[in-house]
Order: structure tokens, then sequence, then C-alpha cells
């Protein structure tokens, strides 16, 4: 029985704040992912042609963690 208090709408308006919240956080980002090309950086991706240069292609691991304890 909301309609019983005084201040019906500061107490509807309290209820539903968190999913007003929610719909303005959706709808930004919705907005954000949807921007153009135009504002997103242009620059190329080099990184496999640094690979190309060196010949060969360098990957490390830390031996601190579990899975890459293996060691030859």
């Amino acid at each position: 029985m909301i309609f019983m208090y005084k201040n019906t709408k500061k107490i509807l308006l309290m209820a539903l704040k968190p999913y007003l919240y929610s719909i303005l956080l959706a709808l930004t980002l919705m907005l954000v992912g949807c921007q153009s090309e135009n504002l997103q950086s242009k620059s190329k991706d080099t990184s496999w042609e640094v690979v190309e240069k060196r010949g060969k292609l360098v990957v490390a691991t830390e031996t601190g963690f579990i899975p890459f304890t293996f060691k030859t």
C-alpha cells in the first residue's frame, strides 16, 4: 500500500532508483559501443611484421604458476 503515505512520489522514486540507474547505465554502454569509427584510433598493428623481421616468435611464461612449471 504505497499510496497511503504522504510523500508518495518520493517513496516511489526511492523504490525505482536502482532500476533507473541500471537502465541509464545500459543506455550509456550501448551508445559508447555504437560510436563511430572516426573516434577510434586507426593505428595499424605491426606485431606480426616484427615477428617476420626477427624470424622467430618469442613466447615467455612464468614458472611460478602451477600450470607453467614444466621445465625442459
